[in-house]
């Protein structure tokens, strides 16, 4: 049976205005990419060419290179801090950020790790070939990383090289870093971010659920749980902590026990209008359900075969309505929209949406494409 929808447009939902405010997809109100993910906390990263925009889509000016110079420079790195999946996150950051839920993240793969053979020994060694190839501020491939390990006898078929790189990032050791090309490479972590921030788990893990309710309240403690990787029950006494810090509130809307940062969002009155968001985008995969945001009629429209996968979403006043997709050309990017869900504002101010998207890209909008 389909649960009943939530969901509803933003003048009506106070709870998808705040979020919008406090994610940065309206009024946004930085000029720096790194305080656009330190905002946020973190965000994922996936699909590292859609993670770019979804970036860039919340400088004040969205821009693409000012992203990739944040990369290039070190500024902003790619990890695994939690759910096992890969985020970006400030540098400085990085390894409190790993340390909160790495434990818990590891220990769920044991089962895993134990068919592919990746044990204590196969990971020291690992470590132990790759320290010595990226010490001295180095960065290798990911198809270099696979036969240097390889070549010394240490099997990387059969996903066991990923889950050898994964462990090693959640051990501290390694970070992504910037792209070679199209190519993945590995940075060893201490060297990338030679001056960390330090918090103990439990500290780290109060810290990290302020942070999250400042760029993505309000949610609930259960929310902070699935974004942070840890139990409902340390996820709750982080809230607590940060909230007898100062630093979140309790947000009252419809009985739900919602929090969110203490500080006041800017612009949470703004229109809000069309946005064209990344894959894998905060402001739906931010929270346990996407329910505030999407129909769940539509679920399977935005992750076909509910596999997973996370098409760019296509918004109307907070709520996904549609679907896009990009082709980059030499000299311009094609957009086609589908939308399944029409609104009033969508036709109106989609040409708007498509133009800031392109020109973050500094290309001109060539074939637009409508399906409905």
């Amino acid at each position: 049976m389909t649960r009943p929808s939530r969901v509803a447009a933003v003048p009506g939902n106070p709870i998808v205005r705040e979020r919008m405010a406090r994610q940065q997809v309206t009024a946004p109100s930085f000029d720096d990419p790194v305080e656009v993910v330190r905002s946020l906390g973190a965000m994922q990263a996936q699909d590292y060419g859609q993670s770019l925009w979804a970036i860039a889509s919340r400088l004040r000016v969205p821009a693409i290179e000012p992203v990739r110079d944040a990369i290039a420079s070190g500024r902003i790195l790619r990890t695994w801090p939690m759910r096992g999946t890969i985020h970006w996150v400030p540098a400085e950051d990085a390894g409190w950020m790993v340390g909160v839920s790495a434990e818990r993240t590891l220990r769920s793969a044991r089962t895993r790790h134990e068919e592919l053979g990746v044990d204590a020994a196969a990971v020291a060694a690992a470590d132990e070939l790759l320290t010595a190839r990226l010490v001295g501020g180095h960065a290798l491939a990911r198809p270099d990383v696979m036969a240097l390990w390889e070549d010394a006898g240490i099997r990387t078929d059969q996903q066991r090289g990923y889950h050898l790189l994964w462990t090693l990032a959640h051990h501290g050791r390694i970070a992504i870093g910037p792209m070679a090309g199209k190519q993945q490479t590995f940075v060893l972590l201490d060297e990338f971010a030679p001056e960390p921030m330090l918090f103990e788990p439990v500290a780290g893990l109060a810290e990290l659920a302020a942070r999250y309710l400042n760029g993505h309240g309000p949610a609930t403690v259960h929310d902070v749980a699935w974004w942070t990787g840890t139990t409902v029950s340390a996820s709750r006494a982080a809230v607590d902590a940060a909230a007898a810090a100062g630093r979140v509130i309790p947000f009252a809307h419809d009985d739900r026990q919602l929090w969110t940062g203490a500080s006041t969002p800017t612009d949470v009155d703004e229109p809000v209008g069309v946005r064209l968001l990344a894959s894998f985008d905060e402001f739906c995969l931010g929270y346990k359900t996407r329910d505030d945001c999407l129909d769940p009629r539509d679920f399977t429209k935005v992750v076909p075969g509910a596999n997973g996968i996370f098409h760019p979403t296509f918004l109307v006043d907070g709520v996904v309505v549609g679907t896009w997709r990009r082709t980059v050309n030499a000299k311009s990017i094609d957009v086609t929209v589908d939308i399944f869900r029409p609104r009033s504002a969508t036709l109106r101010d989609l040409r708007a949406a498509i133009d800031r998207f392109v020109d973050a890209y500094d290309l001109p909008v060539g074939a637009v494409t409508i399906d409905r």
